[in-house]
């Protein structure tokens, strides 16, 4: 028995030192770009809050095209960070239990679904796409771009927390 407890305390302490990734680390040209890219958008809502005629877009329109092509740059960037191994297997595991796999049913192979920055960069993509598509072809009414700036705030929110929570 004291010979299991001569063995087992430093196990203990070689295991307490190691660390385990299960996210990405931290990338704070990532995090910095998503702060600056949040107020570039929030700048474009807020111009647009209290609606825009369809012709109207033109003067915007590049706007537009800056903070999407900032997000597009920044959901690559995202794309390409490596997931550690351990966060990749510990996610197959967990996508076998059924609340788990509807959660994660849009995450591509590959990928733990607790990583949720570039599906939360897709989504305002997604968003900003929407309303700018809205703006060129309709114009957009003071609600619509409210229904979409909460869109937007519920993606952003998302994205920021988990980079926020890797630094």
């Amino acid at each position: 028995m004291h010979r299991l407890r001569s063995l087992f305390l430093p196990l203990l302490l070689w295991l307490s030192a190691c660390t385990v990734n299960l996210a990405p680390g931290y990338d704070a040209t990532l995090h910095g770009g998503l702060d600056a890219a949040n107020r570039e958008a929030l700048s474009l809502f807020s111009a647009l809050a209290a609606g825009s005629p369809q012709g109207h877009y033109g003067g915007i329109e590049a706007q537009y095209h800056a903070v999407i092509g900032a997000f597009g740059a920044l959901k690559a960037r995202a794309e390409t960070r490596p997931e550690p191994v351990l966060g990749q297997r510990f996610a197959a595991r967990m996508a076998r239990f059924p609340g788990i796999a509807e959660i994660c049913a849009g995450v591509e192979a590959g990928r733990s679904c607790a990583w949720v920055t570039p599906r939360a960069i897709a989504e305002i993509i997604e968003t900003l796409e929407k309303m700018r598509d809205r703006h060129r072809d309709r114009g957009l009414s003071a609600g619509i771009v409210a229904a979409l700036k909460g869109n937007y705030e519920i993606a952003i929110e998302q994205a920021l927390t988990v980079e926020g929570a890797l630094q």
